[in-house]
């Protein structure tokens, strides 16, 4: 025999269901921002690939600015997703007063900024060039995003509290590096980091 569901379970059914159908809209808008580009993503195309219909889509996002604007939250929690993952499963925080190991938080850094979703990033960067609300949207992201890294980078280096240009260097560079590999022009990658490497050990942070 079966029992009616109560009013407070059929809530909760709605609300995983709504949550559910909004990742998968938001899966299918980085999808789409991968194959064709920022320009021809269209809610109609996003919709189609994320298999809803069109009043459904537009009831979680009215207009393609509010679905690009989460489309950026989405790509900013995923990609900081991917970094704490490689945080455990180097397990580089397990023993805060061990000696720092400053090759391995380069090679950290580095799977989390060249990403699966890096990408996708950077076609929203593009993007924002002529688009007020997404550009704000992007540099309020990306702020927060490099705080959260450097947050757990000085609880690996200590002595990196201090030392916000070095952290910012490093940051770039890194940056620079993912848009050579997009290009396909990377086969310096591995040498640079391997600078890199050694720089950070030089300025001293390394303890």
């Amino acid at each position: 025999m079966s029992t009616k569901p109560t009013t407070r379970t059929r809530a909760e059914y709605d609300a995983q269901r709504s949550a559910a159908t909004r990742a998968r809209i938001l899966d299918a808008a980085l999808e789409t921002l991968l194959d064709v580009g920022y320009a021809k993503t269209t809610t109609v195309e996003i919709g189609r690939r994320a298999g809803v219909a069109r009043g459904t889509l537009l009831h979680h996002f009215p207009d393609r600015e509010s679905l690009m604007v989460a489309a950026v939250r989405h790509v900013f929690e995923r990609r900081l997703a991917e970094f704490e993952q490689q945080v455990d499963a180097l397990g580089l925080l397990d023993d805060p007063h061990g000696a720092p190991d400053t090759d391995a938080l380069i090679e950290l850094l580095w799977r989390a900024i060249d990403g699966g979703t890096t990408l996708a990033w950077v076609e929203l960067v593009v993007a924002t060039r002529h688009d007020a609300v997404l550009r704000a949207e992007l540099t309020r992201l990306m702020e927060e995003f490099d705080e959260r890294i450097a947050e757990r980078y000085v609880r690996f280096l200590p002595r990196a509290a201090g030392a916000e240009p070095p952290r910012r260097l490093v940051f770039a560079l890194m940056n620079g590096l993912v848009l050579d590999r997009m290009s396909g022009r990377d086969a310096h990658v591995p040498a640079v980091l391997t600078l890199l490497k050694v720089a950070t050990r030089m300025t001293g942070l390394g303890g």
